[in-house]
Parts: structure tokens; C-alpha cells; sequence
């Protein structure tokens, strides 16, 4: 018995689990099997030669779905990766679409107030005091 197996997605919450051998038939179905290997070399390489093993024990054994934990971390979080995607893609377009917005306004006012700015820096205003009535 295990306290904490989590089985389809990282966001799940964990439930107990055991393990159990493969000629105990504990569930109904033993049509499904998972195969984990810990390895300290290149998963890659491991793959090939626990296939061999496995088709050296008995080559009536099907293996599908082969993968190394990272491939299976991958797409376990792939919706979530896209969902963040396309909100940082909406969020850089609101963002740009905002700085475009407020140079569009303050070159509105600007042009308004053209001959305004022009006396007032006619008459000795400094830059600062020009720019922050712009801004302002």
C-alpha cells in the first residue's frame, strides 16, 4: 500500500494506491500494466534495452505507450501550458494596445495645445514644466 499515487495530471489531488504482483489477479482486468524503470543512464537508451529484457522474458508482452517521465510531464501539463500561452498573449496585446492608446491621447493634446506650449516656452517655462503640463 502507498498513501500518495497520482495518476492522469499533477494537478490532481493524490489517493491511496497499491501494488501488487502481476500473477495476482487482484482487479478483474490485468489487460493494463505500467512498467516503471528508474535509471541513471539516458532514459532513451534504457528504453530500448528494458524492451529487449522484456521481450527476453516473454515475447508475447505488447509494450505501447513507451515514455520517459519527462515526455509524461510534458503532457500532463500541455493544457495548462497553452492556456498560460494564450493568456500572456492577450495580456501583451492589451498592454500594447494600451501604450498605443495613451500616445495617441497625449499626441492629440499635444497638437491642441501647440501655440500654447510655444508661448509658454516663449516666455521662459522650462522643459520639466512643459513636459509635466502635457502629462498632466
Amino acid at each position: 500500500m502507498v498513501a500518495d499515487i497520482k495518476h492522469s495530471s499533477l494537478r490532481e489531488v493524490p489517493g491511496p494506491g497499491m501494488f501488487e504482483p502481476y500473477t495476482q489477479e487482484v482487479w478483474p482486468s490485468m489487460a493494463l500494466m505500467h512498467i516503471v524503470l528508474r535509471t541513471k543512464a539516458d532514459p532513451v537508451t534504457a528504453i530500448g534495452a528494458a524492451r529487449q529484457i522484456i521481450h527476453d522474458l516473454d515475447a508475447g508482452i505488447p509494450l505501447a505507450d513507451v515514455s520517459t517521465l519527462t515526455d509524461i510531464t510534458k503532457r500532463s501539463m500541455a493544457t495548462n501550458r497553452f492556456s498560460m500561452l494564450v493568456v500572456g498573449f492577450f495580456g501583451v496585446l492589451a498592454l500594447v494596445l494600451a501604450a498605443v492608446g495613451i500616445y495617441g491621447i497625449i499626441a492629440y493634446s499635444a497638437n491642441q495645445r501647440t501655440r500654447e506650449i510655444a508661448i509658454r516656452i516663449a516666455l521662459g517655462a522650462q522643459r520639466g514644466d512643459v513636459f509635466s503640463m502635457v502629462l498632466g
